[in-house]
């Protein structure tokens, strides 16, 4: 069913972020409030300029807008000329499996989300934050793009649909994933060095 692994994502964000992060963590409640506001919006469609966008979409977006905005001027552009790049390519891989389903040998979601991985670890190998914007900003206005081509056949189309969610929380898990083992890995070394030290 589309959609699963984002609520899936989403509930365990919601259940972590309120039982068990650290109480004293600065961003728990950001990060609860998030998460449940992108459940409440499940159900909402929204219609700008007869462009169809799902609400969760909406709220991902003005949120990556709004941590863009804090970042310095030097990491915006970069930004800027990454997500460009990553507009395009992800609309051209979107409009190839369109044209050409048959080549598509693999679950989509699970192609698009490994090569995201990559090419996010390519852009940003050390910023999980800019690598997070990266792929969200990128996705999510590729598939704006992906709309308004797809509109001129008069296709309808819903920007940011269960599916792309899906997309997202599979890259956006993995990462964290491998962020957390890096972490790990870095807390084995210097405990290591330190009993070596001794």
């Amino acid at each position: 069913m589309a959609g699963s692994i984002f609520l899936l994502f989403i509930w365990v964000i919601w259940i972590f972020a309120t039982f068990l992060m650290d109480k004293q963590e600065v961003h728990r409640w950001t990060i609860a409030i998030f998460a449940l506001v992108m459940i409440i919006c499940l159900p909402i469609k929204l219609s700008l300029n007869g462009f169809m966008i799902s609400g969760q979409s909406l709220v991902v977006l003005i949120t990556c807008y709004l941590i863009m905005v804090k970042l310095s001027f030097k990491k915006q552009v970069v930004l800027l000329i990454a997500v460009v790049s990553l507009i395009l390519g992800y609309t051209g891989a979107r409009l190839f499996e369109l044209f050409d389903p048959i080549l598509m040998i693999v679950d989509r979601k699970i192609l698009l989300s490994f090569i995201l991985i990559v090419v996010s670890y390519i852009v940003y190998p050390f910023n999980f934050l800019e690598r997070a914007l990266f792929i969200c900003l990128g996705v999510l206005q590729g598939d704006f793009l992906l709309a308004i081509i797809l509109s001129k056949w008069e296709i309808p189309y819903v920007i940011g649909s269960l599916e792309i969610l899906d997309i997202l929380s599979i890259t956006i898990f993995t990462m964290i994933i491998s962020y957390i083992f890096s972490k790990i890995l870095v807390l084995m070394r210097v405990n290591k060095n330190k009993k070596v030290l001794h």
